[in-house]
């Protein structure tokens, strides 16, 4: 078989004078945007700083027992302690989980594809912005996926990683490219529109068919980093980049504030904090423990009382060790000062109460005991019992849930006594 083809045609000569255009505009461009950072030394670039940070809390979290590959087994509690983002820690005054978590990442395959993502297009865009607008805009896009993760997920994850400001590097180039498109080659401006989308668009939609991934973060980020790359986008020229700066500075705080304070507007609160929950936890552990051990030692004083029938010995063990155990363990109950608003000062008042009526029922009891009038050791042991069952039933009643928003007091999450 044979084939033939034509061979393609000669280009015109406005063809070759445009190519000839772009090309020039294109070397122009990457001279200016060489010129604009000449004068920063690349070792210390922002972005490298941003990875060995990345780096050093990843080293310090997996000598604090988080896990290397992946959390271990008792590893959420280093991320929950020290900063990972969640609607109920973080909107009940740990605002500043909102930056911890970007530092914070679960495993080393996770770290990884964060700071290659960010070496890659970090660079350009520090570049491109400048380091102080390149950091603020990094940060802010951090800040913007957090909020967005509390929002759609409230007090169901704990979200930690780079990801979500890593996701706003490459939405600021996508809203830098836009802003500046006209004054751009279609050589600069095409491609790195083209890759741009195609990251955010693969990485959405893997995150989207892949559980465990928080793409709400990433899309938070992504638009955060779009918005601010176009606000803020810098002329490559020093000249006009200085004459601008106080007007560029004025828009980035007015932008930065607008965001904290409407992410703090946005996102719900909760009946509860987490670190009240956790402290109160190892509390309550504490307490029931030494309930089980009392309950163990009267089963055993009853069951020799069952035997000798000796009301004095039972009498003498109740006062000098039954009532002043329910006394010790009501004053280490009452001792931590929790939200009254919240679940677990009423999960603390329901203790209080049951650890009282078990006291008094005993006291009772013993009064009637020492006094031999008559004594029923049967419906006190189902009156302690019921005591038991009453603070089981009433303390699972108690649900996590979020404050209806229009009760809530937004900069405090407490409910608002002026509505």
């Amino acid at each position: 078989m044979h084939s033939s083809h034509n061979p393609p045609p000669e280009p015109t000569a406005e063809q070759l004078a445009h190519a000839r255009a772009e090309h020039r505009r294109h070397v122009e461009f990457y001279q200016r945007l060489q010129q604009v950072s000449a004068h920063h030394n690349p070792r210390f670039s922002v972005t490298n700083v941003i990875i060995a940070l990345n780096i050093a809390v990843f080293i310090v979290m997996g000598f604090l027992g988080a896990g290397w590959f992946m959390p271990a087994e008792d590893g959420m509690l280093v991320y929950i302690k020290y900063g990972a983002n969640n609607g109920a820690a973080t909107t009940n005054g740990e605002w500043w989980r909102l930056l911890t978590c970007m530092f914070m990442h679960y495993g080393i395959i996770h770290i990884a594809v964060n700071m290659w993502a960010l070496y890659q297009a970090g660079a350009f865009l520090e570049k491109l912005q400048g380091r102080f607008i390149y950091a603020l805009i990094y940060l802010a896009s951090g800040l913007s996926g957090g909020f967005a993760s509390i929002i759609w997920h409230g007090d169901q994850t704990w979200s930690a990683g780079a990801s979500g400001a890593v996701f706003g590097v490459f939405g600021a180039i996508l809203g830098y490219m836009l802003r500046m498109r006209s004054g751009l080659p279609a050589t600069v401006y095409k491609p790195i529109m083209k890759s741009t989308a195609t990251f955010a668009v693969y990485n959405i939609a893997f995150g989207a068919a892949v559980t465990g991934i928080d793409n709400a973060a990433h899309i938070g980020g992504f638009a955060g980093g779009v918005i601010l790359g176009a606000a803020l986008a810098q002329p490559l020229d020093l000249s006009l980049r200085r004459i601008r700066r106080l007007q560029t500075l004025g828009l980035a705080g007015l932008l930065l504030t607008a965001l904290i304070f409407g992410g703090i507007k946005l996102t719900p609160r909760f009946n509860y904090s987490v670190t009240d929950e956790l402290a109160w936890g190892t509390k309550e552990a504490s307490i029931l423990n030494k309930l089980n051990t009392l309950g163990t030692s009267r089963n055993g004083v009853l069951k020799k009382f069952a035997s000798d029938n000796n009301t004095r010995e039972l009498a003498n063990w109740i006062d000098s060790s039954l009532i002043p155990t329910y006394r010790e363990l009501l004053e280490e109950t009452s001792s931590p000062r929790f939200n009254p608003d919240q679940i677990t000062a009423k999960r603390q008042k329901l203790l209080i109460t049951a650890l009282d009526e078990s006291r008094q029922t005993w006291a009772d009891f013993n009064t009637r005991l020492k006094d031999d009038r008559a004594f029923d050791l049967s419906t006190c042991m189902q009156r302690s019992n019921q005591i038991v069952a009453n603070f089981n039933q009433a303390n699972k009643a108690l649900k996590y849930e979020a404050l209806p928003r229009k009760n809530k007091n937004p900069a405090t999450g407490a409910p608002d006594s002026s509505s």
